[in-house]
């Protein structure tokens, strides 16, 4: 007769079973972040016209030609729309940086 053998070992760790990829992981926190999380308050179509004025300054201000014509064409603004843009965005970030 065939004697059976059992294996006797440590418990096996269920974390190691149920393996979920990283990238899993991290897209199920961003959800329940996105969820808890309140949405922001949606722009009036003038502060949003501002706003992107103001990039494109800062965009052309400081050599980023590229980019400012890609944006140019998706906001559909002129070229000379956003020369006179008082809002400066440096400026801005340096006072909300300073606030906190």
């Amino acid at each position: 007769m065939l004697k059976h053998k059992t294996l006797i070992s440590d418990p096996i760790n269920p974390s190691l079973i149920s393996f979920k990829p990283r990238q899993v992981l991290l897209a199920n926190q961003n959800m329940k972040h996105a969820i808890d999380k309140p949405s922001a308050p949606a722009l009036k179509s003038e502060q949003k016209a501002l706003l992107l004025r103001s990039v494109a300054g800062y965009l052309n201000s400081n050599g980023f030609s590229k980019t400012l014509k890609k944006l140019l064409s998706e906001a559909q603004i002129q070229k000379d729309g956003f020369i006179g843009c008082t809002l400066d965005l440096e400026d801005m970030c340096y006072k909300y940086l300073e606030a906190m």
